[in-house]
């Protein structure tokens, strides 16, 4: 009684392993462009958050809150020097309206400290086009004044796709958008 052959030869295994390397390797770069790109549309939504949050504070509490950008989780602070937001943002209620953070008058209601995805992050004013480290909203929501409407560029660090706009009109609304896109000015 003769056995059949059960199994694979040498050969096709061969084939085989040949094939799915091949695939690996058309398929891998790009997975990993895929991914670098999604950091830089999750910071911009992490970004939208924060504003949004800062404007609805804003509206809640009818007073005057500052968005801008703190270097520090143990001491929070508005930074003058640097103009990244992916180094921390720290949100309050500026009591006194002066645009910074006193810790005995001010209300602290948030402070996030660097952005994990490693994405660059700047806020352009669109009328002066200069970077900005402060931003604030009325309590009717609105920018606090009509030098600071403008754009979040978020960029992600290594990788030449994903970057993405976080724009906020005067009005206070804002949303995400490619920075191709004709319709996404504020």
């Amino acid at each position: 009684m003769k056995r059949g052959h059960s199994g694979y030869t040498f050969i096709e295994l061969v084939v085989a392993m040949s094939i799915a390397g091949i695939l690996a390797a058309i398929t891998i770069p790009t997975f990993v462009s895929s991914i670098r790109s999604n950091y830089g549309v999750s910071d911009a939504n992490s970004m939208l958050s924060l504003v949004t949050l800062a404007r609805n504070t804003a509206i809640s509490r009818d007073g005057y809150t500052v968005l801008c950008i703190n270097t520090s989780a143990t001491t929070p602070a508005c930074s003058t020097g640097s103009v990244t937001w992916d180094q921390g943002v720290l949100l309050f209620i500026d009591t006194n309206n002066n645009g910074t953070y006193d810790s005995g008058t001010d209300i602290l209601v948030r402070v996030e400290v660097p952005f994990t995805s490693g994405s660059n992050i700047t806020y352009t004013a669109a009328s002066t086009s200069t970077a900005l480290t402060t931003i604030g909203f009325t309590g009717l929501g609105q920018m606090n004044s009509t030098t600071t409407y403008g754009h979040f560029d978020v960029k992600p660090s290594n990788s030449t796709t994903g970057e993405r706009y976080v724009v906020v009109r005067q009005i206070g609304r804002a949303n995400v958008c490619p920075p191709t896109d004709s319709n996404c000015g504020p």
